[in-house]
């Protein structure tokens, strides 16, 4: 059986749909209490890692982000789309 190497925590609230997206050696995902968070890819040296950053929306996240060119693209159940920058 294979552990893991780290995991995240996400707020209080759970990762229901969402996938995690890579890019620039972050991993970001949203959760459902509306926020996306961002991690760094390489863990944290400790087994449950807490985020670099998180962003906030207007309303819980089941879609999964995409990265382009720096950028964190997400929607949330609120009927917007949201773009974030670190």
């Amino acid at each position: 059986m294979c552990a893991p190497l780290w995991q995240g925590a996400a707020g209080k609230e759970s990762i229901l749909e969402s996938s995690p997206a890579v890019g620039g050696g972050f991993v970001y995902v949203g959760a459902f209490d509306g926020r996306l968070y961002a991690f760094n890819a390489r863990g944290c040296g400790a087994a449950i890692c807490r985020p670099l950053w998180t962003g906030a929306t207007g309303g819980t996240i089941e879609s999964s982000p995409t990265v382009i060119g720096g950028v964190v693209y997400i929607g949330s159940d609120e009927g917007k789309l949201y773009a974030f920058a670190r």
